[in-house]
C-alpha cells in the first residue's frame, strides 16, 4: 500500500484489475459473495473493505502517476467474459451495468485526471499470462494471473538498481513511444466497448 502512495506506477497487463474498479463495485460484489461466508462486522472483512478503499483512492486521488498498458482483446475479454485477469474466484462475474459504469469511469479518468494515463498496447507487443506492476526507481513486481491466488500462484519482486534501471528505460523510452497507440485511439476503443456493451 505504501508504495501505491507514494511511487509513480506503471501497470503491464491484458486487463483492468480490481483496484481500478470503482469501489462502490467493488462493495457490491462483496456483499453478494455473502461477505466470503463471514459477517460484515468480521474483522477480515472489514480489513478487506479498508484496503480496498484505500487501494482505489491511491489510484484515483493520489498525487502519483498512474500509467496502465492494456491489450485491446484483455480489455475486449472484460466485456466478453465480465471478469478481470486478477479476478477473485469467490466474486460473481461483473453486470453489464458494472462494466458499462467502469468503463466511463475509467474515461472520465483518462480526461480529467492529470495523473491517469492508460495506453493500449499495439497488436506487435505480446504479453501472454505475466504481469508487471513497476513502482518507479523502486521495485517491479511480476506475476502470472492465470495461475490465480491459491496454493499455485507465481510471483517474483525485484529490486536490484541495474535491473530496475534497465526496466525504467524500457518503458518509458520503447515500450510507450514504440508499443502504443495515441491517446486519441485509446479513447475511441473505449468508447466502443461502450457500445459493445450496451448491445451484448
Amino acid at each position: 500500500m505504501y508504495l501505491e502512495e507514494s511511487s509513480s506506477e506503471y501497470l503491464i497487463k491484458q486487463n483492468m484489475c480490481f483496484q481500478m474498479i470503482p469501489f462502490d463495485i467493488l462493495h457490491k460484489m462483496l456483499v453478494d459473495s455473502d461477505y466470503l461466508g463471514l459477517s460484515e462486522n468480521h474483522p477480515k472483512i472489514q480489513k478487506l473493505i479498508q484496503i480496498a478503499l484505500d487501494r482505489v483512492n491511491n489510484y484515483y486521488n493520489i498525487k502519483k502517476i498512474k500509467i496502465h498498458l492494456f491489450t485491446k482483446r484483455g480489455l475486449e475479454d472484460f466485456i466478453r467474459t465480465r471478469t478481470l485477469t486478477d479476478h477473485l474466484y469467490c466474486f460473481r462475474p461483473f453486470t453489464k451495468e458494472e462494466i458499462k459504469y467502469t468503463i466511463e469511469f475509467i474515461l472520465h479518468q483518462i480526461e480529467t485526471n492529470p495523473f491517469f494515463s492508460l495506453y493500449l498496447l499495439k497488436d506487435d507487443y505480446y504479453i501472454a499470462n505475466i504481469e508487471y506492476n513497476y513502482y518507479e526507481n523502486r521495485v517491479l513486481h511480476f506475476f502470472d494471473s492465470c495461475s490465480g491466488y491459491s496454493e499455485d500462484f507465481e510471483d517474483g519482486i525485484i529490486t536490484a538498481a541495474p535491473i530496475i534501471s534497465a526496466f525504467d528505460d524500457f518503458i518509458k523510452n520503447q515500450l510507450i513511444p514504440y508499443h502504443t497507440l495515441p491517446v486519441a485511439e485509446t479513447i475511441i476503443f473505449l468508447n466502443d466497448l461502450l457500445k459493445l456493451c450496451t448491445k451484448s
